[in-house]
């Protein structure tokens, strides 16, 4: 499994985790936290996870940069680093 993070302002935590069919994302901000996960369909730009608990299909452009990739979704961009566990 590859996995990319980040911390960002206001206490903001990500985290995008994938293999070739699986594909998790976990948002976490002060008391709150968001978390998608289940199959994925990944292709050379794009990142499409069906979200096991919601039944609901998420798609993320990304972009690869090194040990960064760059994660974005109606016209929001975040740029997360590589684990280095990974």
């Amino acid at each position: 499994m590859y996995t990319w993070s980040g911390s960002f302002e206001h206490g903001a935590e990500v985290t995008l985790s994938f293999t070739q069919t699986e594909g998790y994302l976990e948002i976490e901000n002060d008391d709150s936290s968001l978390s998608i996960g289940g199959l994925c369909m990944l292709t050379d730009d794009e990142l499409l996870i069906f979200d096991e608990n919601s039944g609901m299909n998420y798609s993320f452009g990304y972009r690869l940069y090194g040990d960064r990739v760059e994660l974005n979704r109606d016209g929001s961009v975040l740029t997360l680093k590589k684990d280095e566990s990974d």
